[in-house]
């Protein structure tokens, strides 16, 4: 099993400025790199983060205040 803290840590760190300009929407996180490009919807983060990470593991992530406890996470199977 993959341990995500990397990527949730990231989040949480970049979480006080995403929620200025970018509450709701939602972010694609990729090790500890939090990207800076946000979209309005999950479906656009998850096409995106498809092709720029093919292979590779994310998290795609709503910002937003409450955490709710549905997440995406590429890479299970290393």
């Amino acid at each position: 099993m993959l341990d995500f803290q990397t990527e949730i840590q990231a989040y949480k760190e970049a979480l006080p400025d995403l929620l200025n300009e970018h509450d709701g929407q939602f972010v694609v996180i990729h090790g500890s790199k939090v990207d800076a490009t946000t979209f309005d919807t999950y479906e656009q983060a998850l096409e995106w983060a498809y092709t720029q990470y093919a292979g590779d593991r994310f998290f795609v992530k709503q910002v937003e205040v409450q955490a709710h406890a549905t997440h995406f996470m590429r890479g299970f199977a290393e």
